[in-house]
């Protein structure tokens, strides 16, 4: 499978699938394990035969990653759900691929995910009274 074709008008589609969407929990404070999710949609994964679930490669920076579970969605996509466990300082370095019979079927995911849940503060110019 190439990683894009071309359609009728000549026009280049990328076949890989996307990751759509992110959802990181957050047991507790300070808390060194987070789970995440990663939803995969797109036609090359759709395609994949019933069974032929697709094989998650990752890597993480100051962390690990365990219990990694992939499961189809009836829409064809893929939403694949692990545990981070962070064991330096800083943010964890992640990524996530999904292959089938050794090919590429995603693109590679990428994310920093910090240690702590990031606490959002207005700017000044949203918050000033006058």
């Amino acid at each position: 499978m190439t990683a894009q074709s071309i359609d009728r008008l000549g026009t280049r589609r990328d076949v890989l699938a996307r990751a759509t969407n992110l959802s990181v929990e957050r047991p507790g404070e300070r808390s060194p394990r987070i789970g995440i999710e990663v939803r995969f949609a797109g036609s090359a994964i759709r395609g994949l035969p019933a069974g032929a679930e697709p094989e998650a490669k990752t890597n993480a920076v100051r962390g690990t990653i365990e219990n990694i579970v992939s499961e189809r969605t009836e829409q064809g996509d893929w939403i694949l759900t692990a545990d981070v466990v962070a064991t330096g300082d800083g943010p964890v370095e992640l990524d996530v691929q999904l292959f089938s019979a050794g090919q590429p079927v995603s693109e590679k995911f990428t994310y920093l995910l910090p240690p702590d849940e990031p606490e959002f503060v207005y700017p000044a110019v949203y918050t000033r009274q006058e």
